[in-house]
């Protein structure tokens, strides 16, 4: 099966967050079974583009086209590529199935008309970005929700839905629950040489076993809820270990880290990649996500599964099974139910431990990588049964 999958940001643009890393993920693990070509652009981070134009990845065929400004990529996601149109056009006319990843963004728009041109199925996969949060791209998504967003939406084979919250949110866009596949979200399982970090972050911020640790992974983003997040750890026993790039909201964040009095229980490392993210999972109690509006799971929280570290989240961000399967909690999105929460099981060790376990089980059962991608070819192969599997 020839499988093209449509993505703004891909493998190694990792400080765009989750789906880069995500649907790479996705991308080689379908490879080893079937051909599988990437189209997206050069954004790679806040200077650099990333190159080559073509190569191959993991047995993955990657297409990356030039954006046209990689500042404007950097600071408002607006990704627009140049040169995509022949290349695109072909791609889609040779693909047996087309995966749109992610929702607003250009090259979903310039391949939908190919696409529906020549009746080939496809599937869309929002990843959370239904939603239109108040913020200065507003009237831009609801623009792109008249184009082209509903009929996305409407025509697509397959949607795939993250929690029951997203399914609702494609139904809102005219989705009907036939199209609709409620598919997790899927992560590696560690490997031994990043089991091996844990220690080392603890060792470099001089920090001791005792010391409780909450974690935050994402972009610094008024919309992470980090405001609650600060105003909870000065009311804990505990330090915030704060990992990710600034997205506006680094300079509101350092005053109100002033103003709560709580600079020494704060640690910020900027991103942090590879081994050093590891670490950063393996050495902390708990990690802790409170989004002010609702962008389904993360790949962050799921991530935290695969290491054995419990998750505290809230229904903005919602982790199905979570709850469940006793590996953390689901708690509602206020400081006073957060800090509730954090004072009754930081002091209780026994719990942490069982937490962790089921935790691990919880991830092996529902979100290794290997489990999540037999389902997602079983969903793409009932929309598309005359082809050769």
């Amino acid at each position: 099966m020839k499988l093209l999958i449509v993505i703004p940001y891909y493998e190694p643009a990792w400080a765009y967050g989750g789906p880069p890393r995500l649907v790479s993920s996705i991308a080689r693990a379908l490879a080893k079974r079937h051909q599988v070509t990437v189209l997206t652009t050069d954004v790679l981070d806040a200077q650099q583009r990333a190159n080559p134009p073509h190569e191959n990845l993991g047995g993955v065929e990657v297409y990356r086209f030039p954006t046209i400004s990689n500042t404007l990529a950097w600071k408002t996601k607006i990704i627009i590529p140049k040169g995509v149109r022949t290349v695109l056009a072909d791609q889609v006319r040779t693909s047996d199935f087309v995966f749109l990843s992610d929702f607003r963004h250009w090259l979903n728009a310039m391949a939908a008309p190919y696409i529906w041109r020549q009746h080939k199925p496809y599937s869309l996969a929002a990843f959370g970005q239904i939603q239109k949060p108040p913020d200065l791209k507003y009237s831009l998504k609801v623009l792109f929700d008249q184009l082209w967003g509903k009929r996305l939406v409407q025509q697509a084979s397959l949607l795939i839905a993250q929690t029951e919250h997203e399914i609702n949110d494609y139904q809102t866009l005219g989705g009907s629950k036939q199209q609709i596949h409620l598919m997790p979200l899927l992560e590696t399982t560690p490997t031994a040489d990043e089991l091996a970090q844990r220690g080392t972050f603890r060792k470099k911020y001089g920090l001791s076993a005792d010391t409780k640790l909450l974690l935050f992974v994402g972009r610094l983003n008024k919309l992470k809820g980090l405001d609650v997040l600060l105003q909870s750890i000065a009311k804990v026993k505990a330090k915030l270990v704060i990992v990710g790039r600034d997205d506006g909201y680094q300079n509101k964040m350092d005053i109100l880290i002033k103003q709560l009095d709580i600079t020494d229980n704060v640690i910020q490392t900027g991103p942090l990649y590879g081994m050093d993210n590891a670490a950063c999972y393996l050495d902390a109690d708990y990690f802790v996500f409170t989004p002010t509006h609702y962008e389904e799971t993360s790949l962050a929280t799921v991530r935290a599964l695969s290491f054995g570290l419990p998750v505290i989240t809230t229904p903005q961000a919602e982790l199905p099974w979570l709850d469940e399967y006793g590996a953390g909690y689901t708690v509602e999105n206020n400081v006073a139910n957060l800090v509730d929460k954090l004072t009754e099981i930081l002091p209780n060790a026994i719990l942490r431990t069982e937490l962790s376990a089921n935790a691990q089980r919880l991830f092996s059962e529902h979100y290794e990588r290997s489990r999540v991608i037999v389902e997602l070819e079983h969903a793409i192969q009932t929309v598309i049964p005359h082809v050769q599997k």
